[in-house]
């Protein structure tokens, strides 16, 4: 937030592609050796944690899902400081920035699928376990921040490939949504749905069709 979202630093990083990357490659270290130095007792995935119910079925009663969301989130947030100066680029600054682009965006597309498959592999019963309060609020920025990368697609096929992950997603928030998680993913259905109508309503205009229910 200090590095990009402050008042100074917007108007430093806002239109400048080259000082935005520079800033992001050491929070993107620092990031990923958190997640690489939790202990296996953090792991959502610890079968440890793992039980056997009633019907055979394996339930995850882990309370630690909301550490790596967090970490999702906070990859997202740096990849929209970074889609940022991409935005503000005028078509001949952008001739020279084409790698460092497609970069962003590959980058910024991969957080967003891991988003979408974390949600989806969310064992039974996660969603009874313990959550941080700022969870429901990292369902909301995800599901914003898929649909900033739809909305600035540049090709059928990234549009293609990105309203598919969007799918998932909204697919995966309404089952959460229709359990004891309806609390954590009400917030990011609600954003996504009102945004998916803004979507089909300027849809000419940004040149995504419109998203099916």
């Amino acid at each position: 937030m200090d590095s990009y979202y402050s008042l100074r630093a917007t108007q430093r990083t806002s239109r400048d592609l080259n000082l935005s990357l520079e800033i992001a490659r050491s929070l993107r270290a620092r990031l990923k050796s958190w997640r690489d130095s939790l202990p296996p007792s953090l792991s959502p995935n610890n079968p440890e944690q793992q039980r056997v119910d009633s019907r055979g079925m394996t339930t995850c009663l882990s309370g630690n899902s909301a550490l790596p969301l967090a970490y999702i989130v906070a990859t997202m947030t740096l990849f929209r400081a970074l889609l940022r100066p991409l935005e503000n680029l005028s078509d001949q600054a952008d001739q020279g920035f084409m790698g460092s682009r497609a970069a962003v965006r590959a980058g910024a597309k991969e957080c967003a699928k891991e988003a979408v498959e974390f949600v989806e592999g969310l064992g039974r019963g996660a969603l009874d376990a313990f959550w941080h309060s700022w969870s429901r609020a990292n369902f909301a920025i995800a599901s914003s921040f898929l649909m900033q990368l739809l909305v600035t697609s540049d090709s059928d096929a990234e549009s293609a490939e990105i309203t598919s992950l969007v799918s998932r997603w909204r697919w995966a928030m309404r089952l959460g949504s229709g359990s004891t998680g309806s609390g954590l993913m009400s917030l990011g259905l609600l954003r996504l749905d009102g945004l998916l109508l803004e979507t089909e309503g300027v849809g000419v205009v940004v040149g995504v069709g419109g998203i099916s229910n």
